[in-house]
């Protein structure tokens, strides 16, 4: 689910774009097992697009950080 919906906004943010993720839709279907899924493992198949996304992000600031690189985490989460 994640690949194929949400890393490319979570790509696109960490160029310098705005993204929003949502989930929409009946009670009862499974939006919130699909933000955020469950087990707290990283190699877990059950996590949600949110613990994968933020994975990302930090990843990418772990891989291309260097002293002169300064990076700021903002989320929100409603």
């Amino acid at each position: 689910m994640y690949e194929n919906t949400a890393k490319q906004a979570v790509l696109s943010s960490l160029n310098g774009f705005n993204a929003t993720i949502i989930a929409y839709g009946q009670t009862g279907t499974g939006k919130t097992f699909t933000m955020e899924g469950y087990g707290t493992n990283n190699a877990d198949p059950n996590r949600g697009i949110i613990p994968r996304s933020v994975d990302e992000i930090f990843k990418f600031i772990q891989e291309s950080s260097d002293k002169m690189s300064t990076f700021m985490v903002r989320a929100s989460y409603l």
